[in-house]
């Protein structure tokens, strides 16, 4: 494996194929990327890796990415992320907002803010939450209390009220 083979691979794979479509050569091959990325990291695999999320879990690997940025400055990784919280793809958008858990920025309050508000994916609004809660900027605040006028979902609710509460330790 080198890079350019893994960057290849990651271009040609934006995003993977859904759950019930990848092959054992496929999850083979990302399985090694994700490693290779782990021991020799680079900055392009970073909107690379963002965009390459399909719906599902990837047979485990997805959660395995994260690993990658762990070497990389919040400055490398969030201005890929304000992109991939937007994409058109709901596996980006769902894995984007577990990511972005790691990084309490206020870059990352509009898109998340869009996700929370505007989602189809239950799970990706819940991420969306949970990413924002640790943003200390007032802003999330406002957020939540104009979402609780009119959000439906129950857990989303409970939720977004414990985090009003956490949250006054800003």
């Amino acid at each position: 494996m080198n890079k350019e083979t893994a960057l290849n691979f990651l271009r040609a794979h934006q995003p993977m194929p859904p759950d019930d479509k990848l092959t054992k050569d496929l999850i083979k091959q990302y399985d090694e990327i994700i490693d290779f990325f782990i021991q020799s990291p680079d900055p392009k695999c970073v909107p690379l890796f963002l965009n390459s999320f399909g719906d599902g879990e990837g047979n485990g690997l997805y959660e395995q990415v994260e690993q990658v940025f762990y070497t990389f400055a919040a400055s490398e990784v969030v201005p890929h992320l304000v992109k991939t919280l937007k994409s058109e793809h709901a596996g980006v958008r769902y894995w984007s907002a577990q990511i972005a858990m790691d990084y309490s920025v206020s870059e990352l309050i509009d898109p998340l803010e869009q996700l929370l508000l505007n989602d189809e994916i239950d799970e990706t609004r819940q991420f969306a939450a949970a990413a924002l809660e640790d943003i200390p900027d007032q802003r999330v605040d406002e957020i939540f209390e104009k979402q609780l006028k009119i959000e439906q979902d129950p857990e989303l609710v409970a939720e977004m009220k414990e985090a009003l509460k956490r949250r006054s330790r800003f």
